[in-house]
Parts: C-alpha cells; sequence; structure tokens
C-alpha cells in the first residue's frame, strides 16, 4: 500500500498553504485524490510523484520567461 498524505503534509513539503494545495486539487492540478466525507482528502504518492514532474517543470520554464533588461 502507498503512503498517502493530508493536504496540510503536502503544503509544508512544498512551502505553500494548505488552501493552494486544495485549490490546485479543484483544479485538477494534483489528480487521483481520494476523498472520504465532505472534507477529508487523501492524497496517494503516485499522484504526489506525477504533481511534482509538472510542478518543477513548470518552475524552470517561469525562469526563463523573465526578460533581461
Amino acid at each position: 500500500m502507498q503512503k498517502m498524505y493530508t493536504p496540510k503534509d503536502v503544503a509544508e513539503m512544498l512551502s505553500v498553504s494548505e488552501y493552494t494545495i486544495r485549490k490546485w486539487i479543484r483544479e485538477g492540478k494534483i489528480a487521483k485524490t481520494m476523498k472520504f466525507g465532505h472534507k477529508t482528502i487523501r492524497i496517494p504518492q503516485s499522484s504526489m510523484d506525477d504533481f511534482l514532474v509538472l510542478w518543477q517543470r513548470d518552475n524552470e520554464m517561469a525562469s526563463y520567461d523573465v526578460e533581461p533588461k
């Protein structure tokens, strides 16, 4: 069985707010989450792995978007 994370766990790992993680889940940026009831969400390790690949790529590309002065 793979490791499961709460939105709070993921927020701490990425140094963003828990609100941001929940927003990314709603937007589908973090996929394949498991919901239990109204508020309880768990994020499997495999979903985290998929998201981190995209997140790192986007952050690398953002650093190239800055035009030199």
